[in-house]
């Protein structure tokens, strides 16, 4: 039996999102014993996740003060650290498995992983030498390309998915309590007789500019109500959303029921919902968990497609102007209308984008169907995805259904030439970058005395990891390989940096076939446009 540890030190909603990784995980092992490692004021989701074998808990203010504060010198922070993880030392696990992506959770993973020399580490630990280095190339893409940018090619969970070796299931029930369970069905139970669907809004966000203006949910709750729905304020138990709630009741002509419920009891309320409306994503991932279908609002500091809503019966809204909230409720319940008939067609201001998810080789990708829709980074995004899938997986299968997947948003067909033209040159300037390297590294080898022109030569290269895009993809996979070679001057790693450089090529290779891949889609797909408006124009009236 294997012992594993997953380490997962981030905030409630992520690690309700990795909940959802260990019971694909243990459906996968169904003879692992799975513990975990998390914040302790976090603890009370960890009873909600099944299959769990322990949780071990780190105080994060704590953690906190020994990183940063002056108060202890670094001796001391270290052996306080040592202590507050002993009872996760004396455990003997297989694999520790690092769901987080910074300095403290590698070295915690690098630590505990040195008292079992059989242990196997998955994601980002710290070297010898201090240098961070991921386990493998997912772990690049999980560290270097996903986190930064708002355009991420794929869901964290994906990313983790592919990152352990696994396939992610989908949906699992997180577990509930059955004194909250019975208590929702009751007091549902009169409203559901009553006819119409049981529709929860999320009133509030603990992160002020993520939540929906005061405005919109009113007006979302009072169309809904003259709809014959049922809408219900989500609200945690705390004096300020009690005082908020209440403000909303009384802007209302009809009394809607206020929910009030901590954590723990969330997930039964989530599950017996018909319909969720939220800005806030630890509520959306409780509906992905208990496979109720969501509009998600993005807003804010919210982050979008690397922890959006996977459920393919589910919405996002991104709003254009994130942070001045300015949603109207006749956008968000256009969605959810729509999307509770499957009707095809979609009106939406110009304000916002729409997304649903769609499933291709095995990760989720969200397609744009209505809106002000950018389509040059719909185009990058999808690219990306195909790109890191071929390069990582072998999968060149499903470049095409990306590129399908792109051309369906409106007007895209209009739009794709002009991102082709740019991406194709953004290439061509990595490529001649990535010569001039080549070039500076074989002249070094010769003369080490010319060791100068080739850092510059990188450094210059890495400037196109400032931003993600399919073209600069292959420079993060390089950038992040090359920092992880053992220390040593670069005479010795010549031949590793050599390698490392030809690999880039081929990357940026492989970038500029997949985008002359997609050109002879793109050419049918206008000709079979052209030939369909042709045909049309022609039938006799």
């Amino acid at each position: 039996m294997n012992k594993i540890l997953v380490i997962h030190l981030k905030r409630f909603g992520d690690l309700v999102s990795a909940g959802q990784l260990i019971a694909s995980y243990r459906n996968a092992h169904p003879h692992a014993e799975v513990s975990l490692l998390c914040f302790e004021e976090f603890a009370s989701i960890t009873k909600l996740i099944p299959g769990l074998k322990s949780v071990y808990t780190l105080n994060r203010s704590t953690l906190l003060t020994l990183k940063s504060g002056k108060l202890y010198n670094n001796a001391f922070a270290i052996e306080e650290l040592r202590s507050a993880l002993s009872p996760v030392a004396e455990q003997s696990f297989d694999k520790i498995i690092n769901l987080t992506n910074d300095k403290v959770s590698a070295y915690i993973c690098s630590w505990l992983a040195s008292q079992n020399n059989q242990c196997k580490i998955v994601g980002m630990y710290a070297q010898n030498n201090g240098l961070m280095r991921a386990s493998n190339s997912w772990g690049i893409v999980f560290n270097d390309i996903a986190t930064r940018t708002n355009n991420s090619p794929f869901n964290f969970r994906d990313i983790w998915a592919q990152m352990v070796g696994i396939e992610d299931s989908g949906a699992t029930s997180m577990l509930t309590n059955s004194r909250n369970e019975n208590n929702v069905k009751q007091h549902f139970l009169n409203l559901r007789q009553q006819g119409g669907h049981i529709i929860g809004i999320q009133a509030t966000c603990s992160v002020a500019d993520k939540g929906l203006r005061r405005e919109t949910v009113i007006d979302c709750a009072t169309k809904l109500y003259n709809n014959g729905d049922h809408p219900l304020l989500l609200i945690a138990p705390n004096d300020a959303e009690r005082e908020y709630a209440k403000e909303i009741l009384e802007a209302l002509d009809f009394k809607p029921m206020i929910v009030e419920s901590d954590f723990t009891a969330l997930s039964s309320v989530v599950k017996n919902l018909d319909f969720l409306i939220t800005p806030d994503t630890v509520t959306k991932h409780f509906a992905d968990a208990q496979n109720v279908p969501c509009i998600e609002v993005s807003l804010g500091t919210s982050p979008v497609f690397k922890q959006a809503t996977m459920l393919e019966k589910s919405r996002l809204i991104v709003a254009q102007d994130r942070h001045n909230r300015d949603v109207a409720a006749d956008d968000i319940l256009n969605v959810l209308y729509a999307t509770q008939t499957n009707s095809p067609t979609l009106t939406m201001s110009s304000n916002v984008v729409v997304y649903r998810p769609v499933k291709i080789a095995g990760c989720i990708s969200y397609q744009a169907i209505a809106g002000n829709i950018n389509h040059a980074q719909e185009f990058d995004r999808h690219a990306s995805s195909a790109l890191i899938l071929r390069s990582l997986n072998n999968n060149a299968l499903c470049e095409n259904e990306f590129a399908e997947l792109s051309f369906k948003a409106p007007k895209a067909l209009n739009h794709f030439n002009h991102w082709a033209t740019q991406a194709k040159d953004e290439s061509t300037f990595i490529m001649r970058d990535l010569l001039h390297a080549i070039r500076a590294l074989l002249s070094m080898k010769e003369s080490p005395r010319r060791a100068n022109d080739f850092i510059v030569s990188l450094e210059k290269l890495f400037t196109h990891t400032e931003g993600v895009s399919v073209a600069s993809i292959g420079v993060h996979f390089f950038r992040s390989r090359l920092e992880s070679l053992p220390s040593a001057n670069f005479s010795e790693n010549a031949r590793a940096i050599e390698s490392l450089l030809f690999e880039l090529k081929s990357d940026l290779q492989n970038c500029l076939n997949l985008i002359n891949e997609w050109e002879k889609v793109w050419t049918g797909a206008k000709f079979a446009g052209r030939k369909e408006r042709h045909t049309t124009m022609s039938s006799p009236q």
